[in-house]
């Protein structure tokens, strides 16, 4: 009897095993499929060999040359997430929520509200007496809780020439420091050279009791700033006052100009508002390029220029310490030192006990060395020198 040979390639133990699987079930052939169809390897196909597959016999169910195993290798695709509808409608509130904000910020009547503000400061100036008007050349918002003011103008009514002019005056609330009951609110001041920095925290209850005479902190830093146009219309201002105490001086204000650039920070904590005598703090203060200038013929006194103008004072169980005032220039030298003490109740003056050291020379001397010891009652000038103790209310110090 004879016997046919079958054709076969040859196979090693694992292509066997694989063999014997898909002999067993069609389940078993499937996946002996899929891992012969892994295990291809490059090399050149002999007689009876199928394409990806290795010890598989000619005309076997996987000798096909129409079957397509490669759909089997790829992978299912990935199903998206959906967003949690609770997720969604937070979105869209969120969105309705910021583009209202943004309509509101685009559109509010910010010139209305400029009317508003100059009316109301110039109601209370009035009511106080202060000769001054406020203008306001525009006002628009600055982020979304400042406003931006350009062109500030502080008007002294009884002379124009002492005016005060702001090119830009920035003021912002903080949000976040209402979560423990304070309200912070910052203020930058910008001049055509230097500024200065303001913060403020009022505490909000205090606001809403209107007792905001004092915030709880307060700080300023200056820098750079020139005081020229404040100086003049502080000096206007003491134009026309009608205290008798003035009339000594008055001539001398009606010529005088002081100016400089200031540097320097103030910072005063208050613990209990409307009560300044609580506060604590300093003062530190220096006048760069400062000078003063009595701009009258008949006196010919030169114009003095500072070479050393410093304030440094301290604030501390219900006192102002004044650690440091000091002005000198070539013909003149001013220094006080001592204690302020701040009355606890409202509208008694301060009393003061300072030491004063004074000294003029040249023409400062023989035409304003008679101001001092008249007003303050102390004795004449010796030698251009005056060193003296100044006790009582501060509007109304005299020697010992």
């Amino acid at each position: 009897m004879s016997t046919k040979k079958t054709d076969e390639v040859h196979v090693g133990p694992k292509d066997l095993v694989i063999e014997e699987i898909s002999n067993l079930t069609p389940i078993g052939s499937l996946m002996a499929a899929d891992s012969v169809s892994h295990a291809a390897q490059p090399n050149h196909l002999g007689d009876g060999e199928v394409p990806g597959a290795t010890g598989i016999k000619k005309g076997s169910l996987f000798d096909r040359k129409d079957t397509d195993y490669s759909a089997w290798d790829q992978e299912e695709p990935k199903k998206h997430r959906r967003i949690n509808p609770v997720f969604r409608a937070f979105i869209y509130i969120g969105i309705a929520l910021l583009s209202f904000l943004v309509f509101v910020y685009l559109t509010f009547p910010y010139g209305v509200i400029k009317e508003v503000v100059v009316s109301q400061i110039s109601d209370v100036l009035k009511t106080s007496g202060y000769p001054v008007r406020v203008s306001i050349g525009s006002l628009k918002p600055h982020w979304l809780t400042g406003v931006k003011l350009r062109d500030v103008k502080i008007v002294n009514s009884t002379d124009t020439a002492a005016s005060i002019a702001l090119g830009e005056v920035v003021v912002r609330a903080s949000v976040l420091p209402l979560l423990w009951g304070s309200v912070h609110i910052s203020a930058k001041v910008t001049q055509a050279s230097g500024g200065v920095d303001v913060s403020l925290d009022v505490p909000l209850l205090a606001i809403i009791k209107g007792e905001v005479a004092s915030p709880s902190d307060a700080q300023i830093d200056f820098r750079s700033f020139g005081i020229d146009p404040f100086i003049n219309h502080l000096l206007a201002v003491a134009k026309g006052s009608k205290d008798s105490s003035m009339v000594l001086i008055l001539p001398l204000l009606q010529t005088t100009t002081i100016g400089g650039a200031l540097d320097g920070s103030i910072r005063i904590g208050n613990p209990e508002v409307a009560n300044f005598s609580k506060a604590k703090g300093g003062v530190k203060l220096k006048l760069n390029k400062g000078f003063f200038h009595i701009n009258d013929n008949t006196l010919k006194i030169p114009k003095q220029d500072f070479k050393e103008a410093n304030i440094e004072l301290g604030f501390e169980n219900n006192a102002v310490l004044v650690k440091e005032l000091k002005f000198n220039s070539e013909d003149l030298g001013l220094g006080l030192t001592g204690r302020i003490a701040l009355p606890e109740m409202a509208g008694a003056p301060p009393q003061a006990e300072l030491e004063l050291d004074l000294g003029m020379h040249g023409e400062i001397e023989k035409n304003l060395g008679f101001i001092v010891p008249n007003l303050m009652r102390c004795k004449a000038l010796v030698a251009g020198e005056l060193k003296a103790k100044l006790s009582g209310p501060i509007s109304q110090m005299t020697c010992l």
